[in-house]
């Protein structure tokens, strides 16, 4: 079908998927509609205000009556032509149930398997007929559609054909076959054009069961093309194809020429059920139950078949009629039919008529069956019946129908006056039932009882004077229990359930389970030539599904506005509130609402769109434009400021969703639409597309702390800088510093006034924005809001929304909590209360099914009946509240739905306001469960400790099979659940199981045995495995929904910190590019929080580490998702404690080693070294001393200056967290023994260094040790006469010494720790020296005697060690001294002088000397002495001479 959404509109727009031409009006009206391009009149616009309806447009599209342009049935689970019998699987050995059925007309679409075991011999035993039917409304697709389609992926059973095969389609026998095929031969007559049709099954062609061994063509009707098989679902005609084979045909539907979608058709028409069911009742359209119908005389009421009375002009039966009808007698006792009158009112006009019937009112206790009468409906008006109630529905319907003024149910006969046919034929097309929660609707067929009825069924000869060819000569009583000719008219629809369906109906069928054809008695036989035999009809009017479209089309004179909420991605978010304003001043302000809070999904406030995120708003002027501007935003989005302007161009059906201008808060208009907060291509319901208002999420907040690496109790550390990226489209990077800054105050203002601690006024219906100030300025400015009533005033981000005065009367406080803390941890608050004062109300109605509410209400245990109670003013319908005066025995919850809980009587209130004059009641009857025969059974698992689980209950019936799936119980009060067997009240053996799996079991009785309810006994209790009560109920004490309620806020308000964090309203900071500005909210040292980050990906970099740490040049990468969980990801993640993630940083750290450098640079302790840090001042180079570093020889170290040594290796030096910077060291302190660096020119010795934040984990101050070299010792002595005087001694040439030096230090590299590393012995003169080092001939440099003077020795720079001197040679005339002269250099000598040793006078006593045998003797000496004796002579002679 193609649809045009009004005249020069564009082109046309096709709907997918294409539920029913019939829905199009609907979908736009209740959902969004096609946005409004009609020109504006040249009229002045009218004043925006409310309007008040005259008619409501809703219907098909009827143009072509014959073609039909949408799905006659639609079964959304399993389809049976019979019933099931409870079993999983359906093969040769077990049937489902059979039936009488025997035609459905129009396309039928099947989402589960079909299962056909039809027993009428129609059509000459072809079977079951889908597309076309021998008499019905003739209203199908064009040929070449599909007439039948099997789905096979929403199934609750098993099939198996004739050979074992899983199979999604199976018939049984010749008669319980489906097939398709033509009219017959075309000719002018248009009922009888040809009309192929085809049919598309799931998986493997289907062999019917019981076909084996019989002949086709003989046995049973051949398909086309001949011998085809034996096909569950078979062809006639050559035109007319059934396609195996299929995957997901539904997706695939052809449907007069075109290819249509209806794989999610359950999801349409359950949301077209809740559109209809969220339509109010006209406060005119009245429904009176429990009603007599009108008594008749005996046997003043007549049914006959179809065509009975008729003349044949064809063929054999030429001139021939068949003559088939029944007699009725109807009166208020025993042949009682029961009745319910739907009143649309005389003064109504509408279009479309609403009425509400609670389900337990449709039922035909005390009576042979229910009829209806539908009064003051005026021609082409649709009819909407709601049933509202969730529970089974369960009726015999009877034979009898009244439209107007008139009875129709005789309609469909050939011969019926005309306007009675027209009435039959406008009821079928007019009236949509809508059983929007029923879980079963179970329609039986008519009942006629004994001395009722007479029925007749003949043949004449009409050309022969009536001449008696077969069948009764005279009237034969009758009695029949389930008549399929009782038929019911209008639509059916039961989204939500199954359908048993055991009468004719004349409309739509839309199931959302299964769907069962189900005739299983025969009433009469119609023997050959009068009928096909067996019938379930006394009539001969078996059970056919005939397709009328529903429709209707008038005029509205209100218009409707409608609009989207959507997050960025254009998903439709829910939870939001709205107010409706007049003009653009008042929704600055937020006064003077036509409509003051619209809540999303809340009819009593203005919201008629029963979808999630979507809104309608009726009941406006034309032409006029309305103001709408949220006033709360969806849980975890950021309230929209903006107000969007809507104009009403259209009326009626098509809703107004254009915005045609947008202001900021201020009124400012924002002239550029990219700045609207508008999302234009968000899907529609009619396959175009809808504006959707966009709530950007105020995201996921992340936290993380910075702490030095390996410290286990997460100490933050100050002072760090980031980085922070946002990644993809859309991205920023921005620099987040640690925020220390702890908050002192927080203040509430309103406007430029403080109120903190204050109290204001307000009205209901009004709206406030509050403001708040931390302080000091520059703390964390977020705060989050709370309401002591949440449910009567709102507040997000500082704007609140009165809906209603407290119950309890009392102030609401109004509460801001810093996000952040003080500097002792705790959060502050500030309040402001106020004082809501009251709307007056002028009325109340309470209202039931659409009129004023009677004093009593009738109900049965287990059933729902729905009240509606409305205030004027309409501000205060948000005020209202029902309460119940005994819980125990009916409850009522805040939407006025009353659940009965046991029999008794109790009243349902609806209360408004202080002035109990105004409150509306009705009392409610609560009566036992209708079906007499059940079997309850009541289970509660939580009691057991079984968890929070719903149980299915699997049973047997004492004589029948074990049902195959568990089927769901039924909540019953306080976790108990219920189910009602159907037990007859025969003894039922039954288990729980957690699903529909018989095999998930929950719980058994004792040893895994069944429990047992007797026969005879209406409830059994379980308590426990070995307690069982007959004959026993549970008790109840049914708490309020307002108790419930309290306890979730009371829960709430204890949730942890971090949610604090998540639900802080991000303050309007951003950027010169329109980014939000995002700063640390947290004060506590080295920790960060970001709040309300949008949805995405982010890196984090530390930028700047804390002083004294290096960088962590580490990218940290996490994902906010769209429900604000924060996700670490990639390589490197941090350490995870709580919701925060500790990042370390590593510690600056510079090393060097003290050593000796006279030692093999062994470490040398006792060093200390001056730190000095570069500078430049005035453009100079300034070196500043930050403290001495003195050698750590044991642990701990504790020094008490800022940088210490750490390392407790004497020598090894380690000093951390410096700052970066460039330092040098020089040493201050020098170890004893040693000799202080100096420079070549005698300046101390510097060591620089450098700490960059990205630098060397360790810095060394020199690759190479630090060493000290040792101080060095002197020794001297004399050598003298022992007969000198004191002061007189004098040294003593020739005496000759040997040395013997001894190292401190040890050999190393060694086992052997006591060998000298050197010993050197030397051997001295006044003239020189030589040694031998460790027994090899060396110099050794200080072996130099430094005293030019013979008979003194002096030496130095001597190395540490021992020594010993010893004479080895005297001087001549002298006795040798053998004595050793013991003396220490260096730090192991006990002289207080360590380094300069003195032996003084070592004396020799004089002694004869003789030469030695050999020797020279003093020879040579004496002989020089006579030389120069001579020579001394000879001189003196030569000057004598000269001088003569």
């Amino acid at each position: 079908m193609r649809m045009k959404h009004g005249s020069d509109r564009g082109p046309t727009i096709s709907m997918k998927p294409r539920l029913l031409a019939a829905f199009t009006a609907v979908a736009m009206m209740f959902a969004t509609a096609v946005p409004a391009l009609l020109p504006k009149t040249a009229q002045a616009a009218a004043e925006a205000s409310i309007c008040t309806p005259q008619d409501i447009t809703m219907g098909d599209d009827t143009s072509d009556a014959q073609k039909d342009d949408g799905v006659a049935t639609w079964v959304g689970r399993d389809m049976y032509v019979g019933a099931p019998t409870g079993a999983s699987t359906y093969d040769a050995t077990t049937q489902p149930s059979p039936s009488y059925a025997v035609e459905a007309e129009g396309m039928t679409l099947v989402a589960g398997k079909l299962a056909i075991n039809a027993k009428k011999d129609s059509w000459g035993k072809k079977g079951f007929r889908f597309g076309i039917v021998g008499f019905g409304a003739q209203y199908r697709p064009l040929a070449g559609s599909d007439s039948l389609v099997v789905n096979n992926t929403n199934s609750a059973i098993n099939l198996k054909d004739l050979y074992n095969e899983p199979v999604s389609a199976l018939g049984y026998n010749a008669t319980g076959r489906g097939w398709i095929g033509t009219t017959g031969a075309a000719d002018t007559d248009g009922n009888k054009n040809p009309a192929d049709y085809n049919a598309k099954i799931d998986g493997k062609e289907s062999a019917a069961i019981g076909l084996s061994g019989l002949k086709p063509g003989t046995d049973y009707t051949d398909g086309v093309p001949a011998n085809s098989g034996w096909k569950s679902i078979y062809s006639t005609s050559s035109g007319s194809v059934v396609e195996w084979g299929q995957t997901n045909p539904l997706k695939t539907v052809t449907l007069n020429g075109a290819t249509q979608d209806y794989s999610d058709n359950t999801k349409t028409i359950t949301q077209l059920s809740d559109t209809l069911g969220a339509i109010p009742a006209q406060e005119t359209a009245k429904v009176t139950v429990n009603q007599t119908a009108p008594s008749t005389s005996q046997y003043g009421y007549v049914r006959e078949k179809y065509n009975s009375d008729k003349k044949s002009d064809e063929g054999n039966d030429k001139g021939m009629a068949v003559h088939i009808g029944v007699k009725m007698t109807f009166n208020d006792s025993n042949y009682k039919e029961k009745m319910i009158v739907f009143d649309g009112g005389s003064q109504n006009q509408n279009s479309t008529i609403v009425f509400d019937v609670n389900a337990t009112d449709l039922n035909s206790t005390g009576a042979n069956g229910l009829v209806f009468w539908f009064k003051n409906i005026k021609e082409g008006a649709s009819v909407v019946i709601n049933v509202k109630g969730n529970q089974a529905v369960e009726f015999h319907n009877g034979w009898r129908f009244w439209w107007n003024d008139k009875e129709i149910s005789n309609g469909y006969v050939w011969n019926a006056d005309a306007d009675v046919k027209k009435a039959y034929e406008q009821a079928s097309q007019a009236i949509m039932w809508n059983f929007q929660n029923t879980p079963k609707l179970t329609i039986h067929g008519g009942v006629l009882t004994s001395g009722q009825a007479l029925r007749w069924a003949n043949k004449t000869n009409e050309d022969a004077g009536g001449q008696h060819i077969a069948g009764t000569t005279s009237d034969v009583a009758v009695t029949v229990q389930d008549d399929p000719a009782a038929a019911m008219i209008g639509s059916i629809l039961v989204p939500r359930g199954s359908f048993e369906d055991h009468v004719t109906t004349n409309g739509r069928v839309w199931v959302g389970q299964d769907f069962m054809m189900y005739n299983p008695t025969v009433a009469a036989n119609f023997p050959d030539k009068v009928g096909e035999g067996d019938s379930s009809s006394v009539i001969d009017m078996d059970q056919e599904r005939h397709n009328f479209p529903w429709k209707g089309s008038m005029r509205s004179e209100c218009s409707t506005i409608s609009w989207t909420k959507v997050d960025e991605s254009g998903n439709t978010l829910p939870g939001s509130t709205w107010g409706v304003y007049k003009d653009k001043i008042d929704a600055v302000i937020e006064q003077n609402a036509l409509y003051p809070a619209v809540k999303d999904n809340d009819i009593p406030s203005g919201d008629w769109n029963p979808d999630e995120g979507k809104f309608r708003v009726d009941l406006l002027v034309p032409d006029a434009t309305y103001y709408i501007k949220e006033l709360t935003a969806p849980q975890g989005y950021v309230k929209s400021d903006n107000i969007y302007a809507i104009h009403t161009t259209n009326t009626g059906s098509i809703s107004n969703k254009d915005i045609i201008a947008v202001y900021d808060r201020d009124g400012h208009e924002i002239l550029n639409e990219s700045e609207w907060g508008i999302k234009n291509d968000v899907p529609g319901a009619d396959g175009g597309t809808d504006p959707g208002i966009i709530n950007k999420p105020q995201g996921g907040s992340v936290q993380w702390g910075k702490y030095a690496d390996g410290d286990s109790s997460h100490t933050g550390l100050a002072g760090s800088v980031w980085t922070l990226i946002k990644t993809g489209e859309g991205g920023w990077s921005q620099e987040i510093t640690d925020n220390t800054k702890a908050v002192e105050s927080v203040q509430l203002f309103n406007g430029e006034d403080n109120v903190t601690s204050g109290s204001l006024e307000v009205t209901e219906g009004s709206t406030l924005n509050l403001t708040s100030k931390v302080f000091p300025s520059d703390a964390t400015q977020d705060v989050t809001w709370s309401s002591s009533h949440p449910n009567d005033v709102e507040v997000q981000g500082g704007h609140v929304t009165v809906l209603h005065v407290p119950a309890d009367g009392l102030p609401v406080v109004i509460t801001a909590t810093t996000v952040d803390t003080n500097a002792s941890g705790d959060r502050l608050e500030a309040h402001v209360a106020l004082t809501v004062k009251p709307v007056e109300l002028s009325s109340l109605t309470l209202q039931y099914n659409g009129q004023t509410a009677p004093d009593s209400i009738s109900t049965t245990v287990g059933s729902t009946i729905s009240l509606t109670a409305t205030a004027d003013p309409a501000v205060l319908n948000n005020s209202i509240t029902w309460s119940s005066d005994n819980d125990s025995i009916a409850t009522v919850n805040d939407k006025g739905v009353v659940t009965a809980v046991k029999a008794g009587t109790t009243r349902i209130w609806a209360k408004c306001k202080e002035d109990e004059s105004k409150w509306k009641s009705v009392e409610i009857v609560v009566n036992e469960a209708v079906d007499p025969n059940a079997t309850v059974i009541y289970f509660n698992p939580s009691s057991l400790n079984l968890g929070n689980v719903t149980p299915f209950i699997r049973y047997q019936v004492d004589g029948s099979d074990w049902i195959g799936d568990a089927v769901e119980m039924k909540q019953y009060c306080d976790g108990w659940y219920s189910y009602a067997v159907p037990s007859q009240k025969k003894k039922v053996s039954f288990y729980f199981t957690k699903s529909k799996d018989q095999d998930k079991v929950l719980y058994q009785a004792e040893n895994k045995s069944n429990f047992v309810a007797n026969a005879n006994v209406s409830d059994v209790t379980v308590y426990a495995y070995n307690n069982t009560k007959q004959g026993e109920k549970p008790s109840c004490n049914t708490r309020s929904a307002m108790a419930t309620q309290s306890a979730s806020i009371a829960d709430a308000e204890d949730a942890a910190s971090l949610q604090t964090f998540r639900k802080a309203r991000l303050q309007t900071r951003e950027n010169t590019t329109g980014t939000p500005v995002y700063t640390d909210s947290n004060s506590k040292i080295g920790q960060f929080t970001i709040l309300n980050l949008p949805a995405g990906d982010y890196t984090l970099q530390e930028k700047a580490a804390p002083s004294g740490y290096l960088l962590n040049t580490t990218v940290y990468k996490f994902t906010i998702g769209a429900d604000g969980k924060v996700t670490w990801t990639g390589d490197v993640k941090p350490s995870i404690v709580g919701d925060m993630g500790w990042i370390s940083d590593k510690p600056t750290q510079v090393y060097w080693e003290k050593v000796d450098s006279d030692n093999d640079n062994a470490l040398l302790a006792g060093s200390g070294w001056t730190i000095e840090q570069k500078s430049i001042v005035g453009g100079r180079e300034t070196w500043t001393i930050i403290n001495e570093v003195l050698d750590c020889t044991q642990s701990p170290c504790n020094a008490s200056v800022t940088y210490k040594d750490e390392d407790p290796a004497p020598g090894k030096f380690l000093v951390k967290k410096l700052p970066v910077g460039e330092y040098r060291i020089s040493e201050t302190t020098v170890p004893d023994g040693y000799e202080t660096p100096k420079d070549a020119n005698g300046n101390p010795v510097y060591y620089p260094f450098e700490i960059t934040q990205d630098g060397q984990e360790t810095v060394l101050v020199s690759p190479q040790p630090l060493g000290n070299k040792r101080t060095t010792g002197t020794v001297n002595w004399k050598k003298v006469s022992s007969e000198d005087s004191a002061a007189s001694k004098k040294p003593l040439a020739g005496s000759e010494w040997q040395l013997t030096y001894t190292s401190y230090d040890k050999i190393t590299n060694s086992d052997d720790t006591t060998t000298p590393k050197e010993t050197i012995i030397c051997q001295l003169t006044d003239t020189g020296s030589s040694c031998t080092v460790n027994g090899e001939s060396k110099n050794v440099a200080w072996a130099v005697d430094q005293d030019s003077d013979n008979g003194e020795f002096s030496y130095a720079k001597l190395p540490w060690g021992d020594y010993v001197i010893v004479e080895t040679k005297a001087p001549d005339g002298y006795n040798l001294d053998t004595t050793e002269h013991r003396f220490t250099i260096g730090l192991g000598s006990t002289e207080e002088n360590k380094f300069e040793v003195s032996l003084g006078d070592i004396e020799n006593t004089p002694g004869v000397v003789l030469p030695a045998t050999g020797g020279e003797g003093n020879t040579l000496i004496v002989l020089f002495g006579f030389a120069l004796i001579a020579i001394s002579m000879l001189g003196c002679g030569v000057a004598m001479r000269k001088r003569i």
